[in-house]
This record gives C-alpha cells, sequence and structure tokens, in this order.
C-alpha cells in the first residue's frame, strides 16, 4: 500500500477559495499577502465610493422629484377647496334666504 501525505493546509486553501474566491491571494502576491489585502481593500473602497456618489445622486433625483409632486398635489388640492368652499358660501346664503322665507 502506497503512502500518501495531504497537505491539509492546501486543501483548506483551495476550498476556502473555491467557496470564497475574494480569500484567494493570486501566486504573485504569496510572499506579501498583506500588502496585497491591503492594495485590495484600497480597491473596494474606491468601488463602494463611486457607488455610494451614484446612489447619492439618485437619491437627490428621487428627493427632487418628491418635492415637485408635493408643490403639485397642494396647488391641485388649493384648486379643489377653493370652489367647494364657494358652494358651501352659497348653500349657506341658500339656507339663510330659505330661513327668512
Amino acid at each position: 500500500m502506497a503512502s500518501m501525505k495531504f497537505d491539509i493546509n492546501s486543501i483548506v486553501k483551495n476550498v476556502k477559495s473555491a467557496i470564497d474566491p475574494e480569500s484567494a491571494i493570486p501566486p504573485s502576491e504569496e510572499k506579501n499577502p498583506l500588502a496585497y489585502r491591503a492594495f485590495r481593500l484600497n480597491e473596494i473602497m474606491k468601488e463602494l465610493k463611486e457607488k455610494h456618489n451614484s446612489i447619492a445622486d439618485d437619491f437627490s433625483k428621487i428627493e427632487t422629484n418628491l418635492n415637485e409632486v408635493i408643490a403639485e398635489l397642494q396647488e391641485e388640492s388649493k384648486k379643489t377647496a377653493e370652489p367647494a368652499a364657494e358652494k358651501k358660501e352659497d348653500k349657506k346664503e341658500e339656507d339663510k334666504a330659505e330661513d327668512k322665507k
């Protein structure tokens, strides 16, 4: 029976990098993994910052549109409220006129 040696560390690294590719360190960076991780963190932060700015711009556009909708609804509300108030005044005057009869 041939004796086989298992390198548990390499098996764990292979499984880990298969499950989570971000955890893998390229062979060219294996001599200095800490520098590679710092570089990756810096890249990820830049990407996140760009996404944040894009999302912030989108939220600003949404806010602007919502404010415009609110302003338009308030204008519509005023327009419909004025005729309703006039109708109430007319009805009150009619009621007073009928009461006098």
